[in-house]
Formats: structure tokens, C-alpha cells, sequence
């Protein structure tokens, strides 16, 4: 005989499985049906109705995801204070297990923050935390339009 807590998950089972299986049936059917005609005019990029110009790849600078890499890395350190926090609060654990629970929660945060401040020392030192670095290489750009025209584009607009 199957246990209650087995027949109780059943029901969870089956829907996953007919969840599962009617993503996989309206796939099928959508790929089959679908129309697929490709030609040169879908192939080719589309940029706001304007022939593309040069190439899309360019050098991003790394600077913006370093400083995004750091800030998240950084910023966990915040989701798992709040837990310890709770933690170093509770009076129930303070009182079934005495000073001990207090002082090994101190010395957690003390090895924690410790590990965080090393991390920002050696990403200071490296120097990936200053903005202003070697400038990115670009492409020369040729443009049909005249630097002169964006000159006195520029002065008619300046005084506005």
C-alpha cells in the first residue's frame, strides 16, 4: 500500500508531467505549422529602417561589468548579514545554548567580513575600482555627412 505522504505528492506528479507534456505538444505543433520562408530582406538586420552600416561587433568596455561583478559580489554580503542578524538575536538559542552561541556567531561575522575586506583590498590594489583607465580603442567611423555640417549643427544650438 502506498503511504499518504507519497499519494499526497501524486497529484504534483501528474500535473508536472501534463504540464511538461502540453509545453512539448504546443511546440510541436507550433513548429510545424509555422510559415518558413526565409529570403535575403529577413535575413538582414534591421536597424530602425536604415541600412546597417559597418560591423555590430565593437570592444565593450569591461570596466562596466567589472564594476557590476564587484557591486553583486559586494551586495550578497548584505542578503547574508540579515540571516546572521536574526540569528545573533534570537533569545531562545542564546538561552538553550548560553554565551558559547553568541560568541561563535561574533567570531562568524569577524571571518565573514574579514573575507569580504580582503576581497576589496586586492580589488582596490589591482586597481579594477578606478574609472578612469586606459581609454577603449574605436573604429573610425566614415560618415556621408561632412564634419562641417555638424558644426553649424552644433553653433545653432549651443545659445538654445
Amino acid at each position: 500500500m502506498i503511504s499518504t505522504s507519497v499519494e499526497q505528492y501524486a497529484g504534483i506528479l501528474l500535473f508536472l508531467i501534463g504540464s511538461i507534456a502540453f509545453c512539448m505538444l504546443i511546440y510541436f505543433v507550433w513548429n510545424t505549422l509555422k510559415p518558413h520562408r526565409p529570403n535575403p530582406e529577413k535575413l538582414s538586420s534591421y536597424e530602425c529602417g536604415e541600412e546597417a552600416e559597418g560591423s555590430g561587433w565593437y570592444g565593450f568596455n569591461v570596466r562596466f561589468y567589472r564594476i557590476a561583478l564587484f557591486f553583486v559580489l559586494f551586495e550578497v554580503e548584505v542578503i547574508l548579514l540579515y540571516p546572521w542578524a536574526l540569528a545573533y538575536s534570537d533569545g531562545t538559542a542564546v538561552a538553550q545554548w548560553g554565551k558559547a552561541w553568541s560568541s561563535f556567531l561574533l567570531m562568524e561575522l569577524i571571518v565573514f567580513m574579514a573575507l569580504l575586506l580582503g576581497g576589496l583590498v586586492y580589488v582596490w590594489k589591482k586597481g579594477y575600482l578606478d574609472w578612469d583607465m586606459e581609454k577603449p580603442q574605436t573604429e573610425q567611423q566614415d560618415s556621408p555627412v561632412p564634419l562641417s555640417l555638424y558644426e553649424k549643427v552644433n553653433e545653432k544650438y549651443k545659445s538654445a
